[in-house]
C-alpha cells in the first residue's frame, strides 16, 4: 500500500492542503474526519485512502459527504474526489 501511494504521490505530484480535518454540515447535521485535501494541476480534490482491495458504493458516498461539509465550510470548492 505504501508504495502505491508513493507511486500516486511521484506521479500526480500533489500538494497537501489538509490532512485527517474535521469536517461538519450544519444542513445535514453529520461529521466526520476526511483523510486528505490536495491539489492536483490547481484543482481541489478529496481523497480518502482504504487499505481494502475493493470498493464499495458507502465509500463513496462518504467522499460525497465529505465534500458536501468542506463546500459548505470553506470559499475554495472541492472539484473531484478519489479514493486510493
Amino acid at each position: 500500500m505504501i508504495l502505491k501511494f508513493h507511486d500516486f504521490w511521484s506521479t500526480y505530484k500533489p500538494t497537501l492542503v489538509e490532512s485527517e480535518i474535521h469536517l461538519f454540515s450544519d444542513q445535514f447535521i453529520y461529521a466526520g474526519t476526511c483523510d486528505l485535501v490536495l491539489e492536483i494541476n490547481g484543482e481541489k480534490w478529496m481523497v480518502d485512502i482504504k487499505t481494502s482491495k475493493s470498493l464499495h458504493t458507502s465509500q463513496e458516498l462518504q467522499l460525497a459527504a465529505y465534500s458536501q461539509a468542506w463546500n459548505e465550510n470553506f470559499e475554495e470548492k472541492i472539484e473531484h474526489a478519489g479514493i486510493l
